[in-house]
C-alpha cells in the first residue's frame, strides 16, 4: 500500500483510501455466523461488526467494499445499507447495517445471506472470519388472546388434571399462529397454526406435553386429523413416547 502524507495545516480532512490489488488490510468480520430473529421494534436494520487487524492500516482513513453475494432473497428487499464501510484512522472496529423491509418477511422462513469483501485482498490474512453468514428470521411476538376450553380423551383415560380444563391462549401479532399455555403441564405449551378465516389446521408440529410417565418417560402429542367448526377445533392426537404409541385420543379446543 503507497501511503503519501504531506505536512500542513492541522484542518485537513482525512485521506480515504482505497488498496490496491495485493495490498491486504487483514479485515474480518467479527462472527462467521449470525442468527437472528427481528420485529418491526429493531428498526428494520441488523448490523454486522468488521475489524481491521493489521497496525499500519489503523494509522489512516481507508475504505472496505463489500458485497452481499448473488442469492440474496428477492423478499423483503434486503439490501445493504452501504456497500463501502469507512474506517477512520485509528478505528479498527465498524459496524456494516443491513436493511430489510419485515412487512415483506414470512413467518417461519430463514432468510440467508453471506456477506463478504468485494476485493479478497481487503480480507484477513490468516484463518478470520472471511465471510459472515447472516441468517434472518421473523420473530412471533404472542399477545393474549382470551381463555378457551379444552376437553381432553387422554386425560380422562390417564386421569392427569381437570378436564375439561380452563386454558389461556395467545396469538401472534399479524399471524393466525396460537400457542396454548400450559396445556398439559404447567411450562409446556402446544403451538398450532390456522389459515387466515381460522378454518383450517395448516401446522401442527409433534411437541413434547411435559408429561412423563413413570415407566416410559416424555410423552409427545402427534397430530392426526383436525377439524375445525365455528370455534371449536377437534383434534385426533397420538400420544406416544420412544418406546411406542399410547393410541389415538380425540381432543377438543374451544376458541374464545
Amino acid at each position: 500500500m503507497l501511503i503519501v502524507s504531506f505536512m500542513g495545516s492541522a484542518c485537513n480532512e482525512q485521506e480515504v483510501v482505497y488498496p490496491d490489488q495485493g495490498n491486504n488490510l487483514n479485515a474480518a468480520f467479527s462472527k462467521a455466523t449470525i442468527n437472528t430473529e427481528v420485529e418491526a421494534a429493531d428498526g428494520g436494520i441488523i448490523k454486522v461488526e468488521i475489524v481491521r487487524g493489521n497496525l499500519l492500516d489503523t494509522e489512516v482513513a481507508v475504505g472496505i467494499k463489500l458485497t452481499l453475494g448473488e442469492n440474496v432473497p428477492a423478499e423483503a428487499n434486503i439490501r445493504l445499507s452501504q456497500n463501502t464501510v469507512q474506517f477512520a484512522k485509528g478505528e479498527n472496529r465498524k459496524e456494516v447495517v443491513i436493511d430489510y423491509d419485515i412487512e415483506g418477511m414470512e413467518f417461519f422462513k430463514t432468510y440467508t445471506l453471506t456477506l463478504s469483501f468485494s476485493d479478497s485482498n481487503q480480507g484477513p490474512l490468516y484463518g478470520a472470519n472471511a465471510t459472515s453468514t447472516v441468517n434472518i428470521s421473523r420473530k412471533l411476538i404472542y399477545e393474549n388472546y382470551g381463555d378457551g376450553f379444552f376437553t381432553s380423551t387422554f386425560f380422562e383415560a390417564e386421569d392427569i388434571g381437570s378436564n375439561p380444563k380452563t386454558v389461556k391462549i395467545q396469538k401472534a401479532q399479524g399471524a393466525p399462529y396460537f400457542l396454548v399455555k400450559d396445556l398439559f403441564i404447567d411450562g409446556y405449551d402446544i403451538k398450532f397454526v390456522l389459515n387466515d378465516n381460522l378454518t383450517q389446521m395448516v401446522e401442527f408440529v409433534d411437541q413434547q406435553t411435559g408429561y412423563v410417565d413413570s415407566s416410559y418417560g416424555m410423552i409427545s402429542a402427534r397430530l392426526m386429523s383436525a377439524s375445525i367448526s365455528g370455534k371449536t377445533i377437534s383434534f385426533t392426537i397420538r400420544y406416544y413416547v420412544s418406546a411406542g404409541s399410547f393410541g389415538n385420543f380425540v381432543e377438543t379446543l374451544v376458541l374464545p
